[in-house]
């Protein structure tokens, strides 16, 4: 059996994100995709809305999709996770900014560490109906000096498609590096 449209890719095959770039789904008034490539060509912002951008060292982030088909048809979950390397005040402050100021979700834009691009937290069929949300906030201290104090941030979200690829051209604003957090 032959899986059409699959070519298998030189390069480089890492895993892991080195960016993040977070929008509460409010702050979005559109989406367009290209017609030639189907990639996601432009994310429209209202007036006052603009993207969170953070950077990640090698092993602090990454992202999954889960596909599932059943009776009711195909379910994919996105799950977004990311490392704090500090369960501290300022922890606390980055993960009430990123997830608790958006009641109404997250849209993101992940960049994987081979430089591909992925939205996530929207959809075509469903548009901003199934953002990304907060499924947990789990900070541990460890227990013994030697153990690194940390905090785990999972965002998910349950659509019936795939993650969009993006040709968004690389943020060169605001940038946030999450990993110095308790420097």
């Amino acid at each position: 059996m032959r899986l059409n449209g699959y070519r298998r890719a030189c390069g480089q095959r890492n895993g892991g994100l080195r960016e993040i770039a977070l929008v509460q789904a409010d702050a979005v008034s559109g989406v367009s995709f290209d017609a030639g490539t189907g990639m996601v060509s432009e994310v429209r912002l209202v007036d006052g809305g603009a993207w969170a951008v953070y950077r990640f060292k090698e092993d602090e982030a990454a992202y999954a999709e889960r596909a599932v088909v059943g009776a009711a048809g195909a379910l994919v979950t996105h799950v977004l996770s990311f490392t704090l390397e500090c369960m501290s005040p300022d922890a606390a402050r980055a993960v009430g900014e990123l997830v608790m100021g958006a009641p109404n979700g997250l849209l993101a834009i992940l960049v994987t560490n081979n430089g591909d691009r992925f939205l996530v937290g929207y959809s075509e069929r469903f548009g901003l109906q199934y953002p990304l949300r907060l499924k947990t906030a789990a900070g541990e201290s460890g227990r013994r000096i030697t153990d690194v104090s940390t905090e785990v941030i999972t965002l998910e979200s349950i659509d019936t498609e795939k993650a969009c690829a993006c040709a968004i051209p690389p943020f060169h604003k605001e940038r946030r590096d999450l990993s110095l957090v308790c420097l």
